[in-house]
């Protein structure tokens, strides 16, 4: 089963939410059900970062909608893994 990986680098937020979004959904459309996203070269995550991981998991795994698929979070920096926490990821 393939698995899309998408490398964050840099700082996410307002600015580039949309290209991640996008990338997800294209994978998404293409097939891809399991996806990870690499946390190792971004520095910080705003709340439109975490919200966008939400939008992704939840297309992934809505299962109102029959979908199987599953994200996995991966090498986050201690800063960001402590943002995850607190955002319930």
């Amino acid at each position: 089963m393939p698995v899309t990986v998408l490398q964050l680098q840099g700082r996410i937020n307002l600015g580039n939410t949309k290209e991640l979004e996008q990338a997800a959904r294209e994978a998404f459309v293409a097939g891809g059900r399991d996806m990870v996203i690499d946390l190792s070269k971004a520095p910080s995550l705003t709340s439109a970062g975490v919200r966008t991981i939400q939008v992704i998991r939840k297309m992934l795994t809505d299962s109102a909608m029959d979908k199987t698929g599953h994200l996995k979070l991966v090498s986050p920096t201690p800063y960001l893994r402590n943002v995850l926490e607190v955002a319930g990821l």
